[in-house]
């Protein structure tokens, strides 16, 4: 059996920090900063949703498209500012 007690040795200091020398943000229980930044752009998109639906039904084809790819926009970051966040 290996002594894990000396973990410190096999770590790189540059990209795996030790949890005392974390910075940043942690949320309670199982949320995470990431998380949470995800979990605000998904409900954004979909509070922009009825509004294309809206545009769909009183013929503005082009409004609703334009709300349809914002929504997808906003999902896309939002996947990608939660990773950067969870790295941080």
């Amino acid at each position: 059996m290996s002594d894990d007690e000396d973990i410190e040795e096999y770590l790189d200091p540059e990209l795996d920090p030790m949890p005392s020398e974390r910075s940043g943000f942690d949320l309670p229980g199982p949320l995470s900063l990431g998380g949470v930044i995800v979990g605000l752009h998904f409900m954004a998109a979909l509070l922009v949703l009825p509004v294309s639906w809206m545009a769909v039904q009183n013929g503005n084809y082009a409004q609703a498209g334009f709300y349809s790819v914002l929504a997808a926009l906003m999902i896309a970051a939002g996947i990608v500012v939660g990773r950067i966040a969870n790295r941080r």
